[in-house]
């Protein structure tokens, strides 16, 4: 190829620019690294010997130029136009040196001042394209990572390049980036997992895949560790004869994965798909405890995406969980479905196209599963669990229309969260018995309650219930006056009572 340089032929009188031919880059950078010193160093003889040559006579409109203008238009016109690879930090450091150099001896001519410009025009262009070390390195990664393909390629590993290949270039996907340090393992596992597969040897392909999806796993690539997992479920099934518990840990892997996607849909179909293996080993009975653990979770996900759409279906997954967790035997797990299901059926009480009695119902069902919860809340002793149980179970006998037991078991809902240092519980716990007694009309205890909320609230330093808990106390302080008020002027003596206050006012009402 042409290698665009530039270089100098003296040939005792004159310098002029000319194209050079160069087999590889390197040469071009030596030539234009001795074009510059020669040009730099001839600089002064050029001048001397341009002076020494006449112009012609202009002849016609255009006129004739002499060899040595011609020398100079050629020069200015190549160094614009010809752009060197490009300089490494030795060539950029002689030509500083050589720029100071010349600023020493003094001035220049205008001419070579006009050269000297282009120069430094062209050094300026050819900075700015040279890389920075950060992408030279990732040049270098780049061809690592395809060097590593092609070696799969080579050996005729189709499908491992094929994987290699998208692993590698991702593009403006939200997937990370494959660790260039982890690139030979992944080769190596997946030639490995292509030839044993070749020889049918299913067994250890499941061992390969299995080591790459873990692998992405716990990098958090969750979506290529799908891919592996579902690459291991493929040879599980053509041995499930031969070592059913493949196919049980691998939906296992799949089920999991799906559930770290929040895909409980996906989730729940491999999961179950785990729990119909039939295995016969020690191993399998904690395998499944496993699966139905996460089977429950997966339930109890899909119903809270469901709960704002569809609270009859979020009803029904959560019985599902609740059988789940039920055979698990997990308490706690228990009394967290039995508290959701209350909610639900709570809220179906207050859905329209419901008669009386269903609604009943509902609340019946819901006080039902809300008072199993406060049972396994007590016997595990989680007091925020017993706080929000006894919360809600005075919501349902409220609704009910048991204002009295409602007050009750928000009284001994605001002695359990004061037993505790949890700032929130005994805020949320104050808030609703103010807000309860404010409906039943009693002022007093209801702003005595809702400034124990405010003073809560202030300590939390959470703005919104400040400003909420502040809304309720000044309600109540309202009616509160407006009540005493009232109460003055329904009495016989108000018109005597009313000017003896003002007669203790500041300037004497009497005296008027």
């Amino acid at each position: 190829m042409i290698q665009s340089v530039l270089c100098y032929r003296s040939d005792g009188k004159e310098s002029q620019l000319v194209p050079m031919k160069a087999k590889s880059p390197s040469i071009g950078l030596m030539i234009a690294e001795d074009a510059v010193s020669q040009r730099v160093t001839s600089s002064a003889s050029m001048a001397a010997t341009l002076k020494k040559r006449k112009s012609p006579k202009r002849l016609g409109s255009k006129g004739a130029r002499s060899p040595a203008q011609k020398s100079s238009s050629k020069f200015n016109k190549n160094v614009k136009s010809k752009i060197c690879t490009r300089f490494t930090f030795e060539e950029k450091k002689k030509m500083a040196e050589i720029r100071m150099n010349r600023t020493m001896n003094g001035a220049r001519s205008p001419k070579m001042n006009a050269q000297m410009k282009i120069l430094q025009e062209l050094e300026a262009q050819m900075l700015a394209a040279s890389p920075i070390n950060k992408q030279k390195e990732d040049q270098q990664d780049e061809v690592d990572a395809k060097g590593i393909c092609m070696e799969a390629l080579k050996a005729g590993q189709i499908n491992a390049y094929v994987d290699l290949f998208y692993l590698i270039h991702r593009g403006k996907s939200k997937r990370p980036d494959v660790d260039p340090a982890k690139l030979p393992f992944i080769s190596d596992k997946l030639q490995r997992a292509e030839v044993l597969e070749e020889e049918k040897k299913y067994k250890q392909v499941y061992d390969c895949v299995l080591d790459l999806a873990n692998y992405f796993r716990e990098a958090g690539d969750i979506s290529s560790a799908l891919f592996f997992y579902n690459k291991c479920l493929e040879a599980a099934n053509k041995i499930v004869k031969e070592s059913p518990q493949l196919l049980q840990e691998s939906s296992k892997a799949l089920g999991e994965a799906h559930l770290d996607l929040r895909d409980p849909t996906e989730a729940v179909k491999f999961l179950l798909l785990g729990l119909e293996a039939h295995v016969d080993s020690k191993d399998s009975s904690s395998t499944q405890k496993e699966i139905r653990k996460s089977l429950a979770a997966a339930y109890e996900m899909d119903a809270k995406f469901t709960m704002e759409k569809d609270l009859e279906k979020a009803k029904q997954l959560l019985l599902k969980a609740l059988n789940e967790v039920k055979i698990l035997g997990v308490d706690e797990s228990i009394a967290r479905v039995s508290s959701l299901l209350s909610q639900v059926h709570f809220r179906l009480s207050k859905e329209t196209g419901f008669s009386a009695e269903e609604k009943g119902n509902h609340l019946s069902t819901a006080l039902t599963y809300s008072r199993s919860h406060l049972e396994l809340t007590n016997k595990i002793k989680d007091l925020k669990g017993e706080g929000d149980a006894r919360q809600m179970i005075a919501a349902i006998l409220k609704e009910q229309g048991k204002e009295s037991a409602s007050i009750e078991e928000l009284q001994k809902c605001r002695e359990v969260a004061n037993s505790s240092d949890d700032l929130e519980a005994r805020y949320k716990a104050a808030r609703t018995l103010g807000e309860s007694e404010l409906s039943r009309r009693r002022y007093k205890e209801a702003v005595r309650m809702l400034e124990e909320a405010f003073d809560f609230a202030k300590q939390t330093g959470i703005k919104q219930q400040i400003d909420e808990v502040r809304v309720a106390l000044g309600t109540a302080k309202g009616k509160m006056n407006i009540e005493g008020f009232m109460n003055v002027l329904q009495e016989e003596d108000c018109l005597e009572k009313v000017l003896a206050w003002k007669s203790h006012r500041k300037g004497g009402f009497s005296q008027t």
